[in-house]
């Protein structure tokens, strides 16, 4: 029987009479990458080896109208202007995000995703916040 490594394409042949009973498993010499030998892969003498067909993983691709949500709504958490200028950063304030969300839940809204932002203040201070994207 022979067996290829998959991580470097070694190639191995184990006597019939050496081939483990069951599955076994042994380490490719080159790279150290486990082998998995399976004595019920052996095929009959003189059947051509036919080479595997090759699948190509397809990426399901959204229609117009297989949307998840039917409605979406944007929310935008910022930091306290007071305390950007008086503290140089105060934060995205996480009461009012927490609330703002049991809000939009209690609605029957659903998170889809949410990104943070540092936005330009003024003329020397970032600030930042948090938009939320919402659907139901």
């Amino acid at each position: 029987m022979e067996v290829i490594c998959s991580k470097c394409n070694a190639r191995y042949k184990i006597p019939a009479n050496k081939l483990p009973p069951h599955k076994a498993s042994m380490a490719c010499k080159k790279c150290g990458h486990k082998i998995i030998v399976d004595p019920g892969d052996l095929m009959s003498p003189g059947e051509n080896p036919q080479p595997a067909p090759q699948t190509v993983p397809t990426i399901p691709v959204a229609k117009e109208t297989d949307m998840r949500f039917k409605e979406y709504k944007v929310m935008h958490v910022a930091e306290g202007g007071c305390g950007t200028l008086l503290l140089g950063s105060s934060g995205v304030p996480l009461k009012k995000m927490e609330a703002a969300l049991n809000e939009a839940a209690a609605d029957g809204w659903q998170v889809v995703f949410q990104v943070i932002e540092a936005k330009r203040f003024l003329l020397f201070w970032t600030r930042e916040a948090v938009l939320i994207t919402l659907g139901r």
